[in-house]
């Protein structure tokens, strides 16, 4: 079965979103001026028939985010050097692991059907694996238990993620897909924007040809 996706992580317009054409849409959770959206805005975005999934960087922590002030210097690596504001994270972590809590938390709250993990393969950076000789299963470990903490909260919360396709063939897995291989879906301008703090120029429409997806993790 085929399912069309879309990317909007600029200029979301609920409106918008609820008249496009696809079965699953991954959006920003703020406006371009830093504004959660509210529950009757990500209502507005669903009425359309859209699975709408929020978009979590789980493999980078991004200082134009209002959790970067509260990490300790010690979980923060180097910024990447493709993505302006973006920095490596000690994702194995429980101080990492409590972020992505509250992100989750967040977007139950406002009824978002899912989250959406971006920068899962960053457990293949030589800092990660120079830092936590177990990264890889540790981010297995981490997505399981996230995915186990959201259930426990809304038994259909989606979890999905991009990238480290070869994760699915991890000694522990069961049932995994992500809905591109290598961190970056195509190009960086329909994966990830390169959204500095209050975004760059750069802009994701939903009038490009829908994204190949797989179910979720």
């Amino acid at each position: 079965m085929t399912i069309t996706a879309d990317y909007v992580l600029q200029g979301v317009n609920p409106q918008q979103i609820a008249a496009a054409p696809f079965d699953v849409q991954v959006v920003e959770t703020e406006s371009d001026s830093g504004a959660a959206f509210t529950a009757a805005q990500v209502s507005q975005m669903k009425s359309g028939g859209s699975q709408i999934l929020g978009y979590f960087n789980l493999g980078e922590a991004e200082n134009y985010r209002d959790y970067f002030s509260t990490l300790s210097k010690s979980v923060v690596g180097p910024e990447d050097p493709d993505w302006a504001g973006n920095f490596q994270v000690a994702f194995w972590t429980p101080e990492w692991k409590a972020v992505a809590q509250q992100s989750i938390d967040k977007m139950i709250a406002a009824g978002y059907d899912g989250i959406y993990f971006d920068v899962v393969d960053e457990y293949y950076s030589s800092w990660a694996k120079s830092h936590d000789p177990n990264s890889e299963q540790d981010m297995v470990n981490l997505i399981e238990s996230l995915k186990a903490y959201a259930v426990s909260k809304d038994p259909d919360f989606k979890v999905w993620v991009n990238g480290a396709e070869e994760l699915l063939i991890t000694p522990t897995t069961s049932k995994r897909s992500t809905a591109c291989s290598r961190r970056r879906c195509t190009t960086p301008t329909t994966a990830r924007s390169s959204r500095s703090p209050r975004r760059s120029s750069r802009s994701i429409i939903s009038t490009r040809p829908p994204m190949p997806a797989s179910p979720s993790w």
